[in-house]
């Protein structure tokens, strides 16, 4: 097994957890705002094995090389696991900005189904 130690500069986001799949791209492969990503620039990394503060320890799965210090690293969660709804009639979600900069909410949605009468 390949394993890869990603040191990050900050703590990790707590949203990132143990068997999430790590993928990485080029800065510069973004462009900008109004880009279009091609699939291809995309890389896929490997299965996060740890977290501890700042270092990721990483499966490496794929035969790409490791992430630059300046490439965007982001991860997706693994959807054998992570695939459910809501359930009951209530919900509350709590949602909060660990940047010390100021941070713009894009868009949120949620979608329901009535269950029942």
């Amino acid at each position: 097994m390949n394993v890869t130690r990603l040191v990050l500069d900050e703590n990790i986001d707590s949203t990132v957890s143990v068997n999430d799949i790590i993928y990485y791209c080029s800065v510069e492969a973004l462009g900008g705002f109004n880009a279009q990503l091609d699939e291809t620039e995309i890389k896929k990394l490997g299965k996060v094995l740890s977290i501890n503060s700042n270092v990721l320890i990483v499966e490496v799965t794929e035969d790409n090389p490791v992430p630059s210090q300046n490439d965007f690293i982001f991860c997706v969660k693994d959807d054998e696991v992570n695939l459910s709804s809501l359930t009951g009639y209530f919900a509350e979600v709590k949602m909060k900005n660990t940047s010390t900069e100021k941070a713009e909410l894009f868009r949120l949605s949620l979608g329901f189904a009535n269950s029942s009468q």
